[in-house]
């Protein structure tokens, strides 16, 4: 059966990070937990469903490749043998390189569930049929520790400290990359895990994601 397409909530000339959901997220509906996530990245509050599509946001606030995202991007109309069924897909996002693509976020065990992992497929090749990468992450692939943890920890943290705040972080740690640790960054400075994090999301630092914040953990500026 051929598919047919609902294109919802792109607004001419609407910038894409300013656009209204496809879908309304509603809070009435059983099992589902309204999360208001505040991101830095696009200016304003991005409502999803649930813990992990929070987490998978936080990803993206520190992915450098990532410009803009949003939530419930648009509505498309599908079909198999079952019949048409809708899909909204969870996440659009837009790259600094490249074209926009589709991410969907799943817990493993309900995107293995074979009637779901089918409709599933269904929408990713129709996405890829009009030239639209289509990504399927689960806690599997969002969750892993320690990054999630260390990145939760930081981006609270950084949402409280101006950009203008890193240039005393900046100014201990070598221009060419040479890492520097916690310890010695706390010695020298307050807030220190809140300035860490406002320089990772602003793209000037890079820090150690394979072991958790401690006294060891390395924290170093990007080469320019």
């Amino acid at each position: 059966m051929s598919s047919e397409v609902h294109t919802i909530g792109r607004g001419r000339g609407v910038p894409k990070s300013k656009q209204l959901p496809a879908r309304r997220i509603s809070r009435g509906r059983p099992g589902v937990h309204i999360v208001q996530f505040p991101s830095e990245m696009n200016k304003r509050v991005i409502p999803v469903e649930g813990r992990l599509e929070a987490d998978m946001c936080l990803l993206f606030e520190f992915d450098p490749s990532i410009q803009s995202y949003r939530s419930q991007p648009l509505t498309v109309t599908l079909a198999d043998e079952h019949g048409f069924f809708n899909h909204t897909p969870d996440f659009e996002v837009t790259p600094f390189e490249g074209d926009p693509y589709i991410v969907e976020v799943k817990p493993s065990a309900r995107a293995n569930q074979p009637f779901r992992a089918h409709r599933l497929q269904v929408a990713r090749e129709h996405f890829l049929g009009n030239d639209r990468e289509y990504l399927l992450e689960t806690e599997l692939s969002i969750r892993i520790e320690p990054r999630i943890t260390i990145l939760r920890n930081l981006y609270g943290r950084a949402r409280a400290v101006p950009l203008d705040d890193i240039a005393a972080l900046l100014a201990l740690l070598p221009k060419d990359g040479s890492t520097v640790s916690l310890q010695t960054i706390a010695s020298h400075l307050p807030n220190n895990l809140g300035r860490i994090g406002r320089g990772v999301l602003s793209g000037w630092i890079d820090v150690e994601l394979t072991k958790p914040i401690g006294p060891n953990w390395l924290v170093w500026r990007k080469p320019r």
